[in-house]
């Protein structure tokens, strides 16, 4: 089992939907989840974390 770990700065805003709480990435986890749905993403910040996780998807055992 590998662990994750997601820093969430509550003061930084989300670059999708603009509430607080993003992470490093610049989006919240709520709009991740979103991406990682595939529903559309209107941030370049989205769209880049959308397009990590369809690569991830597609790579056979591959690293976040």
């Amino acid at each position: 089992m590998t662990n994750l770990n997601l820093n969430i700065n509550m003061d930084k805003k989300c670059h999708e939907c603009g509430k607080g709480g993003a992470m490093e990435s610049g989006i919240c986890l709520e709009c991740a989840n979103k991406a990682f749905k595939g529903l559309p993403m209107k941030s370049q910040a989205g769209k880049m974390v959308q397009a990590r996780f369809k690569k991830i998807n597609e790579t056979p055992n591959a690293q976040a």
